[in-house]
């Protein structure tokens, strides 16, 4: 517990109203990162302006370092910031065609992710019953799962390999359900 104290205080600086001019925003962060709190630690950043790329602040720039959890504070900021606090991923049912009289879709089935990683097992049982309730009744096509919506390759950048093993390493996928972990309880007999 101790040892969260100068975190929540660096963060808490970090939440105060910066100067808009790149001078004052290096003096001010100058400051913080020079907090008593804070010595002993190894701190770097890079601030940049998202509209034009401009390059504002440096500091240990090109020290390598590991952003741990804490990374998920800034990024969960700006997704509120941007995104707002009443957005929602919305995972789509979609259809090559329209059901027959008889309920049978002679087509594809498309599950579409957009990178829900709360996506659950009764989200789909609900997302089943919305298809049911369409009067679908048989796939003579495909049921096909789309999580292509992300680029790159499935592991965050800079992810080291002796993390993969772990729950909170799992893939990065626009469609993945229970956090993209899998469970395997094996028994004899």
């Amino acid at each position: 517990l101790a040892s969260l104290i100068p975190l929540c205080a660096a963060l808490a600086a970090c939440l105060l109203p910066l100067p808009t001019r790149a001078d004052a925003l290096g003096d001010a962060l100058d400051r913080i990162l020079s907090i008593p709190a804070l010595r002993g630690g190894i701190t770097g950043a890079v601030v940049q302006r998202v509209g034009d790329g401009q390059i504002l602040y440096t500091r240990e720039a090109d020290r390598r370092l590991m952003p741990a959890s804490n990374r998920k504070l800034f990024t969960s900021a700006a997704a509120l910031e941007v995104l707002g606090g009443r957005f929602t991923f919305k995972t789509d049912v979609l259809a090559t065609s329209k059901p027959d009289a008889e309920g049978t879709l002679r087509g594809d089935l498309c599950l579409r992710g957009v990178g829900d990683s709360l996506l659950s097992p009764d989200d789909l049982d609900e997302m089943a019953k919305e298809v049911a309730g369409a009067g679908v009744k048989r796939v003579e096509g495909r049921v096909i799962g789309d999580g292509g919506v992300f680029q790159g390759g499935p592991y965050g950048e800079g992810w080291s390999w002796d993390d993969l093993p772990y729950y909170y390493a799992a893939q990065v996928a626009g469609l993945e359900v229970s956090r993209g972990v899998l469970a395997v309880h094996v028994t004899a007999g």
